[in-house]
């Protein structure tokens, strides 16, 4: 639900930003939008009280708005920083059921009033004691809130009791009725009281200390602000594109700092020994130090860069600044000489290592002879020079990217602008909630799992990944029971899902959801499981980016809207519940690992020989075939056998295929049964005969046509099937057997 306080003010009918707003928690009260010069009220962002506000809610968020920032500057108080097509909106939410935050008002007062009186009565207790703490003096501001409050004076009495508690309540209820001017004084006590009263029990005021000590301790361990380091060689534009930055990132931050080089903790050398500074505008036609000298230089450089990376420009970044930083320390190796050194070229990374990293590095670059029309200061080879080394100097593990520098001025800060704003959204996003867990490494990553505050969701996100093996199996339960506990908690944050996923998936994710990630084999592929608020699993959604995958997509929903009428229980496909371009949403299956899943029951091969006569025609041995019934996709899920991923299912192909398949694929990537067990099997003998001779009978077919049906399914599937790169122990071991049969 979502209310907007009378009269409205929103920016404007962005029907966009009303559906975003209404996401954010249960219920929604608009008490104002963005500064609206007609009416003359408003501020620079949307105040909302929110009743249970959901801290995953921008994963539902709609296409086109990224989030960029979640400030909690209160115990109960979260600001959010969004984008949306280059507007930033900033939206100031308050949950504060018994209200601990700063202002001391409940939000429930708000947000569960009915009647817009009422409604109107408590939003201005709310106004009330706002202007008090900001101490506003506009005497047409307190007429307004009189105004309001006169509508329905016995809500606005009780707000303000509970506000302010009774005595000093009452009294200013008194005043602001009457649309007196409160005198300075009573507005100097009021705030004193009001801050009082929040404090009223021991409970209260241990329980407010420990959540600003927390709010305290997060914002240092995960500071908000950004320090984007700007290099590249002289001319290329690094002072221009800082002075571009500061406006178009100035919604995004809540201040700026600009650094030339170095923070400036500790005096210029030269000014120690009373020498005048060097002109900045030829900084290369002095000779350098000594080596010994230059040493000394580097090393008092160095703890100022030091000092003033973790006393000046850290605690900036933790209260939400922009640190705009022009060269920076890898200048001393790309342009010695313009610092008047000359030292060992190892020296300067080893010292490097031990300072704070920047979250951004924007190199700039451009053709030698563009640079040298804006300043002739270097020649064209030293420019390509200094270039070059931009490439190699800076550590691995720091965030870069190239940009064009000869490119307009707008358009390269636009770009810039862009790279900042997606450093930001992954920080943002990877940061609600509890996060994901990135596994088995960050870096190459294969599962995002969700750490979950709830262990019941941090355990079912394990379930993206169904074992068919005894060793995968054991680690499977082990990670179970180590998410029940809440160790998936003791993981370092990993990134997010990526954005693209987001985008598709996130209608479907239901209110308090999250989700788990299993990147596919294939290049931009993914199976995502939709995980509820209790853990229960709500669906799991196919996606692809590339066009192949897309397309692979479309054939696998074709195929289970048209094929899954030839099966019958206990053979079931999942339900498909929406498809987008890029995107299928099946439902969830909740089935159990099968620890011998290479073995194929006997009932199952029948149903799946039935599913193929079912599709043939009179006088045409071909009919339909799954296209990749193996172990892993084949789940037991009560008394029903789900079979998924039918990308490669066909209408028309040979008999045997599935029952094959299923055979070769489990004896070369499970390695059970193995070539001996399959060939005596083709030949009537053991568990595998029965298998075939089953399937033969739901079919149709004769069990001693088997032989031959092998042979071509083995040529086909390495023809057709099999992709060399990906799956070599499935080609080796198909090469094999066939190698074995014409032996």
């Amino acid at each position: 639900m979502i209310r907007v306080s009378k009269p409205p003010r929103l920016v404007a009918s962005d029907e966009s930003l009303t559906q975003t707003l209404s996401r954010i928690g249960t219920a929604v009260e608009i008490l104002h939008g963005r500064h609206d010069p007609v009416a003359g009220y408003g501020g620079g962002d949307i105040d909302c009280a929110i009743e249970n506000l959901e801290p995953m809610w921008p994963l539902r968020i709609g296409i086109n708005w990224r989030l960029c920032q979640c400030i909690q500057y209160d115990v109960r108080s979260w600001y959010w920083i969004l984008e949306h097509l280059g507007d930033v909106v900033a939206i100031d939410t308050t949950d504060d059921a018994s209200g601990l935050g700063k202002y001391g008002f409940p939000t429930p007062l708000l947000v569960r009033q009915q009647g817009e009186e009422a409604r109107e009565a408590v939003r201005a207790a709310y106004l009330t004691v706002k202007r008090l703490r900001k101490g506003n003096k506009d005497p047409r501001e307190w007429e307004r809130i009189a105004v309001m409050a006169r509508g329905d004076a016995a809500h606005y009495e009780e707000a303000m009791l509970t506000i302010f508690g009774p005595s000093q309540g009452r009294q200013l209820v008194g005043i602001i009725l009457e649309g007196k001017a409160i005198p300075a004084p009573i507005r100097r006590r009021a705030r004193r009281v009001q801050q009082l009263w929040r404090l009223r029990n021991p409970l209260r005021a241990l329980l407010i200390a420990s959540l600003h000590s927390r709010r305290a301790i997060n914002r240092c361990v995960k500071p908000t602000g950004l320090v984007v380091l700007i290099v590249g060689p002289d001319g290329a534009g690094k002072s221009t594109l800082v002075a571009e930055l500061k406006e178009t990132c100035g919604g995004l931050f809540r201040r700026q700092m600009a650094i030339h080089w170095r923070p400036r903790i500790l005096p210029r050398l030269g000014g120690l020994l009373g020498r005048s500074e060097n002109d900045s505008s030829s900084p290369h036609v002095h000779e350098s130090h000594g080596r010994i000298i230059s040493v000394f230089v580097l090393i008092y450089y160095w703890f100022d860069f030091m000092l003033g990376g973790w006393c000046s420009v850290y605690a900036f970044r933790a209260r939400s600044g922009l640190v705009l930083w022009e060269r920076g320390w890898w200048d001393f190796i790309v342009d010695p000489r313009r610092y008047r050194v000359d030292i060992n070229a190892w020296l300067v990374p080893l010292l490097g290592r031990l300072l704070p990293r920047p979250d951004l590095v924007l190199v700039l670059e451009s053709d030698p002879e563009n640079i040298l029309r804006r300043k002739y200061e270097l020649s064209a080879r030293e420019i390509g020079r200094q270039t070059g080394l931009w490439r190699t100097v800076l550590p691995e593990n720091v965030r870069r990217r190239y940009l064009d520098s000869s490119q307009p001025k707008k358009d390269l800060a636009e770009q810039a602008t862009n790279e900042i704003l997606q450093v930001l959204e992954e920080r943002a996003i990877g940061r609600l909630g509890a996060g994901w867990a990135n596994l088995p490494r960050a870096r190459s990553a294969r599962w995002l799992l969700p750490r979950g505050a709830n262990p019941n969701v941090a355990e079912r996100g394990l379930h993206i990944y169904q074992p068919v093996t005894l060793k995968g199996l054991t680690g499977w339960q082990l990670g179970r029971s180590v998410a029940k506990m809440g160790g998936l908690r003791l993981i370092p944050r990993g990134s997010a899902p990526p954005k693209w996923i987001r985008e598709l998936i996130g209608p479907h994710i239901p209110k308090g959801g999250t989700l788990a990630l299993n990147r596919a084999t294939h290049a931009e592929r993914y199976v995502a499981l939709i995980i509820g608020r209790d853990g229960s699993p709500q669906g799991v959604a196919k996606l692809a980016k590339e066009e192949a995958g897309r397309a692979a997509l479309q054939r696998e929903a074709e195929a289970l809207n048209g094929m899954r009428s030839l099966l019958r229980p206990p053979l079931a496909a999942p339900t498909v519940i929406a498809q987008e371009d890029g995107m299928l949403l099946l439902e969830a299956i909740q089935a159990k690992p099968r620890v011998i899943a290479w073995r194929l029951p006997s009932e199952v091969a029948w149903h799946m020989g039935a599913f193929f006569r079912r599709g043939t025609i009179a006088g045409d041995m071909r009919g339909p075939y799954h296209g990749d019934f193996a172990p892993w996709n084949l789940l037991k899920a009560g008394t029903r056998w789900v079979l998924v991923d039918w990308e490669d299912a066909k209408k028309k192909g040979e008999p045997f295929f599935d029952v094959f398949h299923y055979l070769v694929q489990a004896h070369a990537l499970l390695r059970r049964p193995n070539a001996r067990t399959l060939l005596r099997g083709l030949s009537g003998e053991g568990w595998v005969a029965s298998v075939i001779h089953n399937y033969a009978e739901g079919a149709a077919l004769s069990a001693q046509d088997a032989p031959y049906w092998f042979l071509t399914y083995l040529r086909k599937s390495i023809r057709e099937t099999i992709e060399p790169r990906r799956d070599t122990a499935g080609l080796l071991a198909r090469e094999r057997l066939i190698e074995i049969l014409e032996g």
